[in-house]
């Protein structure tokens, strides 16, 4: 059980810990793979047309930034009560390089962290399905002028395809 002092926080396929959308001042917002600036990665070859996925390839991109953004200007005070990155990882390296890790962060206020950013290494996800879907654990508390981004940055361990992110944000 968290305590109500502990930061919020993301979480690996834990979606159980993270709050549902039932109010009807709860306000979507989705982006696919491909809504996001990136400084690495690229759509995956084969495919006839947008696919919306932006993908990672060991040996044939460099590390960095996947995906970073949005930038969605907050317009008063409010609440994020669900986020969602949906991933997936595979050709995984070492047991312990690092694969991917996650941030939300107010990017008005120079970058300052929102959650305690989520660090993925391979040993994370040996044993599970290929998905590796990161969730929120707490709500997050947002004020008028915040900038959101959410970031992916890929470090070598592995493959990685992102999908999109989801957010749901109640209003004050």
């Amino acid at each position: 059980m968290m305590s109500e002092n502990e930061a919020p926080s993301l979480s690996l396929n834990a979606p159980n810990e993270q709050q549902t959308l039932t109010g009807l001042l709860t306000t979507p917002y989705k982006w696919d793979g491909t809504d996001t600036p990136s400084r690495t990665g690229a759509e995956p070859k084969g495919y006839d047309g947008d696919t919306g996925i932006r993908e990672f390839r060991v040996g044939e991109h460099d590390p960095g930034y996947l995906s970073y953004g949005p930038y969605l200007e907050i317009n008063g005070p409010g609440t994020l009560v669900e986020l969602i990155y949906f991933l997936d990882a595979k050709n995984l390296k070492n047991r312990d390089d690092v694969v991917f890790e996650v941030d939300l962060v107010d990017h008005a206020a120079g970058g300052t962290n929102l959650v305690n950013p989520l660090v993925v290494y391979v040993r994370d996800l040996i044993n599970k399905n290929m998905a590796c879907n990161v969730y929120l654990t707490r709500e997050v508390a947002l004020t008028q002028g915040m900038e959101i981004e959410s970031r992916v940055k890929v470090h070598g361990g592995g493959d990685v395809r992102f999908y999109g992110l989801f957010y749901g944000i109640h209003y004050l």
